[in-house]
């Protein structure tokens, strides 16, 4: 008896020596530290695969195994240790904080940045440098790219314009107040911006697999795609450029100057496995960005002047909040400027 078990302790040790000496383990080995490196730094999915890929591998070498009952429980305590190291490293996923309904947020849609799994992203717009005073025959670039500097990798990233086309009208009418000594008095009225008209497209004009964290997705230029109406500067002859005819009027509600494009983004964060959205909105005409969203650009005002400023992309943003209202994401708060950088 005693020389049987030191027998069945032998066998035991040599399958065991043969099993660390094989190159499948090596493989084994190298697939399950894989797993371990990308799942905190890129991807859970990636590390799933990898783990996938092990027991695989692993199975097709232990099937060789003479014995059924060894070769099955094997096989099954593989499955079991993948499965095992599969759920140690998936990254913790915190809620993010709360609302506070009582200054009048929306908890649904409003989420202030915060944490560690919080994505940090930047929408960047780059336009193209013209000089003031040169003439071009093409449609200024406009290059959009997606900038993550957070912890985990953002999935699925997509953008969706929507165009609209803006007017003003009389909120006061203007009126002339007679006065003694055959004098008047002229009160100019009160004016606001309104949706004259908007299309939005039916599909996404940009798609992003992913953005790994601490790079910068490769840039697309929006002036190339056929969503994007944007108007060209006149050139050498042409109405309303050098040496042309003087430009005819346009149509009430159709100038250039008072058309946007509302850009939608969505993305997936790797880390909370939350579906994010922002907005943009852009002129239809270079240099494109909006003043208060362009650093190249002085602006000098007074009073309520800024009010001309930002009730444009109010005005959009908040249409574009009721249109997408039905849609189940948060919207993504940027704790830090999302300018044009290079």
């Amino acid at each position: 008896m005693h020389f049987t078990r030191r027998g069945a302790y032998n066998r035991f040790m040599d399958f065991f020596i043969q099993v660390i000496a094989h190159p499948i383990f090596a493989v084994c080995l190298c697939l399950l530290l894989g797993a371990v490196a990308v799942s905190g730094k890129f991807s859970q999915s990636a590390a799933n695969f990898l783990l996938l890929c092990l027991w695989i591998v692993g199975s097709s070498s232990l099937m060789r195994v003479p014995d059924n009952r060894l070769k099955i429980g094997a096989i099954l305590m593989l499955g079991g240790f993948c499965l095992i190291i599969s759920h140690w490293v998936r990254p913790q996923r915190k809620q993010p904080p709360a609302v506070n309904e009582q200054h009048g947020l929306p908890k649904s849609n409003v989420t202030q940045p915060s944490g560690f799994n919080y994505p940090s992203v930047d929408f960047i717009l780059i336009p193209e440098n013209i000089p003031g005073n040169a003439v071009i025959m093409h449609i200024p670039h406009l290059e959009l790219s997606i900038r993550n500097r957070g912890n985990y990798a953002l999935k699925d990233v997509r953008m969706r314009p929507t165009m609209y086309q803006l007017d003003l009208r009389f909120k006061v009418l203007p009126r002339v107040e007679k006065l003694p000594e055959n004098k008047v008095r002229i009160y100019p009225g009160e004016t606001e911006f309104v949706i004259k008209n908007f299309a939005r497209i039916g599909k996404d004009s940009v798609k992003i697999r992913s953005v790994a964290p601490g790079t910068k997705s490769k840039p697309v230029d929006l002036s190339t795609l056929k969503e994007f109406k944007f108007v060209k500067s006149p050139g050498p002859g042409e109405p309303g450029g050098p040496g042309g005819p003087p430009l005819q009027g346009v149509p009430v509600g159709e100038s250039d100057t008072l058309r946007y494009y509302a850009l939608r983004y969505s993305f997936i964060d790797d880390g909370t496995q939350k579906r994010y959205s922002f907005y943009q909105v852009i002129s239809c005409q270079q240099p494109y960005l909006l003043p208060l969203d362009n650093p190249n650009m002085s602006i000098i005002g007074a009073g309520t002047d800024d009010d001309w400023l930002l009730r444009p992309s109010q005005l959009i943003i908040d249409h574009q909040h009721k249109i997408y209202g039905s849609y189940l994401e948060e919207e993504y708060r940027p704790s830090g400027s999302a300018m044009p950088q290079q």
